[in-house]
């Protein structure tokens, strides 16, 4: 029974009805003791009564008519002062002379009997009732004062019912109204009414509302800026293709075909960035693994050594320190590999790009400086941005080398900070968190 509905109703109604049903067996009781506690007056003052009515006159006094009724009800012995029985109704059996005065139970033929002793100086009385009627009677009375209650409990589950009903249509309000939810027009849902219990649910499916419409909007952004940047490499691609065609002269041949690779390249690197960037996103979970920091950084140096050469840049290799960190291989390759990469790129011919790892207070401290374009304090939140470029540069880049550092960084909390090389370019620097460094 998964129905809140239903669980409060069965709750409520068990509740009440077990409420109801230890009050009533309460009342039950008191009301049996109450009836006993009558019984046993009734027993005394019928003693009484015949204690001071001759004997001669009992039988005048007990209606004759009415001896079945009086024999089921109560029974009757008198004693002498000699302790002999004198008279006796409703008692057929021999009943010896009452061992002591008052209330007592006994057993007379299998039976139990409630009964009373009084005396006085002529004689002793003894009244006697059998504990079957008495109960009887008793718990007649008992059942009759807990009708009520049996009256009550289909009324009080009624009542029960409307108002759950009444109080839980909120929730039906609070269902309508994310149903009309458009996927397509994103927008925060508006309640008429919403009680307090709910009001938290609603304010966080707004706020997952608008976090999705942010991401939807991003996702949108992504593909048609994806599809742009793909569609001008091409577009070039085909023109220099026709140019390459046409042409007779082998010079502008050979440029076209050099135009022509340089867009293949671009493209190319387009592509697998876009593909590095998806599986990133994809695989956003940790893989936590000891990484040699060191031989990551040595060996992207050498990876990246050509391009700094067609350049003639000067790679700079400071103080590098051994360094191990708890992080996935591939993706501190990717993260470095991207940071050198645009450091080389941005950087213009016979410039200098240097890099140094060292250990600060247990921290892994990686830093790459370059004497490139640098980057404007506006531009510095930016730049991690898909697609962008600073400055838009001319270099072959897809704009897509630090949306993929910050979405590694974050995977794997490494501080990233980007400060100005004075007088020109760029300090990168990053801080693997403590506790992942070894």
């Amino acid at each position: 029974m998964n129905s809140i509905r239903s669980k409060l109703l069965a709750t409520l109604m068990g509740t009440a009805f077990c409420a109801m049903s230890i009050a009533a067996i309460a009342v039950y009781f008191e009301v049996k003791d109450e009836t006993n506690e009558l019984f046993d007056y009734q027993l005394e003052q019928m003693a009484g009564v015949f204690l001071n009515t001759s004997t001669l006159s009992f039988d005048h006094f007990i209606n004759k008519s009415n001896i079945e009724e009086i024999d089921n009800d109560f029974a009757l012995i008198v004693y002498d002062a000699q302790h002999k029985k004198i008279y006796s109704t409703g008692m057929d059996v021999s009943i010896p002379y009452p061992s002591i005065l008052g209330y007592k139970d006994q057993i007379i033929e299998n039976k139990k009997w409630s009964s009373f002793s009084a005396k006085n100086n002529d004689k002793t009385v003894t009244v006697l009732q059998p504990e079957e009627a008495r109960q009887e009677i008793a718990a007649s009375t008992a059942l009759m004062s807990i009708l009520p209650f049996l009256i009550v409990l289909p009324i009080f589950a009624l009542l029960i019912w409307f108002i759950v009903r009444k109080e839980l249509s909120p929730i039906n309000d609070f269902q309508n109204t994310v149903s009309s939810l458009d996927e397509h027009r994103l927008e925060p849902l508006i309640f008429s009414y919403l009680p307090r219990e709910l009001k938290p649910l609603g304010d966080a499916l707004n706020a997952m509302i608008e976090r999705l419409k942010i991401a939807l909007q991003a996702r949108k952004n992504f593909v048609a800026d994806a599809a742009h940047e793909l569609r001008t490499p091409l577009s070039a691609l085909l023109l220099q293709l026709e140019l390459a065609k046409k042409s007779v002269d082998p010079k502008e041949t050979q440029t076209a075909l050099e135009t022509l690779g340089k867009g293949i390249l671009r493209a190319n690197r387009l592509i697998e960035q876009l593909l590095m960037l998806a599986r990133q996103e994809k695989s956003s979970d940790r893989m936590d693994e000891k990484t040699d920091l060191t031989h990551v950084v040595s060996e992207t140096l050498i990876t990246l050594l050509p391009l700094a050469e067609a350049k003639k840049i000067e790679l700079i290799v400071e103080q590098i320190e051994p360094a191990s960190i708890i992080a996935n291989e591939y993706d501190i390759q990717t993260l470095v590999t991207n940071l050198l990469d645009n450091a080389i790129r941005y950087t213009p011919q016979r410039g200098t790009v240097s890099i140094g790892l060292y250990i600060l207070h247990n921290v892994a401290v990686l830093k790459i400086i370059d004497n490139g374009i640098g980057v404007n304090e506006s531009n510095k939140e930016r730049v991690f941005d898909r697609f962008y470029r600073v400055n838009n540069h001319h270099s072959i880049g897809s704009g897509l080398g630090l949306s993929i550092v910050k979405e590694i960084c974050q995977k794997y909390d490494i501080k990233i900070i980007l400060e100005d090389n004075i007088p020109s370019g760029t300090i990168v620097t990053l801080e693997f968190h403590q506790e992942r460094s070894v």
